[in-house]
């Protein structure tokens, strides 16, 4: 039968059947996105709690200024691997990716479970001073060699596994459980610190980060999605090959990095870039101080206790931050967004002052809770924007 009605039915027929597969196929897509997330929330409790409290817990043990080196190498680490990392991931198995690369958080963490082992031992042996900042000197490059490349897989298969239209939504949700982490971490810290030792903290978080790294190996290839989409300069961007270094050698490769800093549609994110990394060295080296400004002379469990609760409430508000940017990001201009999230971090950095200013614990709180809302915002937003305007790039 060729009638026309017949025909229309036929079409109708064949639009839906094709609208509930694509459906079908997002559910399935986003069902990835929140295992992932769940995955590297588990990581992430152990490796984001050590280092926001690290400088708190060195600090009471006499090693402060080994808390700060150990920070300084990780972030210094990470911005060369940021560089070389995506000549070895691309074209690679996201999920043996992520298991390796997971390993440079557990060395961060058995460095400092070195270091609180020794806290009442002998200074001889493994326990000699100098030891001991060998030990997290090179645990900790190591860790920042192998964070970059961690976070860059993280990036890039959520954004393999959306489409232009879900961008936001997967993105945000993957920041929102990954920077929740926060709150799993911190009662972790609470429980742990507050009833226990440092050395059970510190076995706790090997343990976890062990666990969750060896998940990662159950995480599908992602399937490939039309990528194609318009850029914020409303130019069609074209996909990326699997590895787009194949074939260069590495001063090639080094360059092409570089020349990709100096393009005009990258330069205006750089500050954006630098700013995240001013954020994060807050969250994990200075923002302890602040808070401790206000506790005065009270037990060292009890003020470690106290900063975990400021971590908590922190942790909250990246939760919070990251499904409210992402749904956004999807319903709204994305330049727009990224904006709102700096004003969030007018308002923190506000609430910073008035913290060193009154000494109110309550003030520290909110200021607390108010960094965290403007970190994950910031990150979320950020991400979106990135993987609009550059496609999910790997260099980006």
């Amino acid at each position: 039968n060729s009638s026309p009605l017949y025909n229309d039915q036929a079409k109708l027929i064949i639009k839906t059947s094709k609208t509930k597969e694509s459906l079908i196929k997002v559910k399935s897509q986003y069902g990835v996105v929140l295992y992932t997330g769940f995955l590297i929330l588990l990581y992430a409790s152990a490796s984001n709690s050590s280092q926001s409290l690290v400088s708190q817990i060195f600090d009471t043990i006499g090693l402060q200024s080994l808390a700060l080196i150990s920070l300084m190498l990780i972030f210094a680490f990470s911005a060369l691997s940021n560089i070389i990392s995506p000549r070895y991931l691309t074209g690679r198995k996201y999920s043996l990716a992520f298991f390796v690369t997971g390993s440079g958080y557990l060395l961060f963490i058995l460095g400092g479970l070195l270091a609180c082992y020794c806290e009442s031992r002998p200074a001889n042996g493994i326990c000699t001073l100098w030891v001991q900042y060998v030990v997290n000197i090179v645990f900790s490059s190591y860790c920042g060699i192998m964070a970059a490349a961690f976070w860059i897989c993280e990036n890039t298969y959520i954004a393999k596994l959306a489409t232009p239209s879900t961008r936001g939504l997967y993105i945000g949700t993957a920041w929102a459980l990954i920077q929740s982490s926060q709150i799993v971490g911190n009662v972790f810290a609470i429980f742990l610190l507050g009833s226990y030792s440092h050395i059970a903290y510190y076995l706790f978080l090997s343990a976890i980060t062990i666990f969750s790294a060896a998940l990662m190996l159950t995480l599908p290839q992602p399937q490939p999605q039309p990528q194609k989409t318009m850029g914020l300069d409303n130019t069609e961007i074209e996909e990326e090959e699997d590895d787009p270094y194949k074939g260069f050698t590495w001063p090639q490769i080094m360059s092409s990095v570089f020349n990709k800093i100096k393009e005009k549609k990258v330069l205006p994110c750089v500050p954006l870039m630098y700013y995240s990394g001013i954020v994060l060295s807050v969250n994990y080296g200075y923002l302890f101080k602040i808070v401790g400004s206000t506790l005065g002379d009270i037990p060292k469990s009890s003020k470690d206790e106290k900063v975990a609760q400021v971590m908590l409430a922190l942790g909250v508000a990246e939760f919070c931050s990251g499904m409210i940017i992402g749904r956004l990001a999807d319903n709204a201009d994305k330049v727009k967004v990224a904006k709102l999230s700096l004003v969030f971090n007018y308002v923190s950095l506000g609430l910073a002052l008035a913290t060193l200013w009154t000494q109110s614990f309550l003030v520290a709180f909110f200021f607390g809770f108010a960094w965290g809302f403007s970190d994950c915002g910031n990150q979320s937003a950020n991400t979106i924007l990135y993987s609009e305007h550059f496609n999910g790039s790997f260099e980006i």
